[in-house]
């Protein structure tokens, strides 16, 4: 009879409280960072002691969460619970690569998921400015023709001809 009544009841699942914390995605960042690179790592943060010190510039983090938070000119709607459209900033520093900024996501309390660290996404023209910028270096132009025809290369299992997908 327990039983029966026990399959009646809906399960409520009790939410996890998430930590309020500058630089969320950032933090987890640079924990996994550590985990990864130090076979001790997860028992050295968790014991405490360390002093680490990092790239972060609170003002950068400060104006790059701003933006995140206010850039949005669309309507938003919520999907399994999560805010949509999603998005992420992060800022390095041009001579050293370091990360001065890091916002993974809108609203770390609905979505731990960093958006920059985990998300699987092509970069599209984000690229154009590497490429063109190589170029320049290169001696082409705006005006330089570039052949059209099939190349060919050969790599360490064969010949790689590169093709356009035509899925689009």
């Amino acid at each position: 009879e327990a039983a029966d009544q026990a399959k009646k009841e809906s399960i409520k699942l009790a939410g996890m409280k998430v930590p309020n914390r500058p630089a969320p995605y950032f933090m987890d960042y640079i924990y996994q960072e550590i985990v990864a690179c130090f076979p001790d790592g997860e028992t050295w943060l968790q014991q405490g002691g360390l002093k680490i010190y990092t790239t972060l510039d609170p003002q950068a983090q400060q104006a790059a969460e701003f933006a995140l938070k206010t850039g949005y000119k669309t309507k938003q709607w919520k999907e399994n619970g999560v805010t949509q459209p999603q998005g992420a900033i992060v800022a390095l520093a041009p001579e050293s690569g370091a990360i001065k900024a890091m916002v993974g996501g809108l609203n770390y309390q609905e979505t731990q998921f960093n958006r920059i660290t985990s998300a699987k996404r092509q970069p599209g023209s984000a690229f154009k400015p590497f490429v063109y910028g190589t170029a320049l270096e290169n001696g082409l132009t705006a005006a330089t023709l570039m052949s059209i025809e099939p190349k060919s290369y050969q790599n360490g299992s064969g010949i790689y001809t590169p093709t356009d997908s035509h899925e689009f």
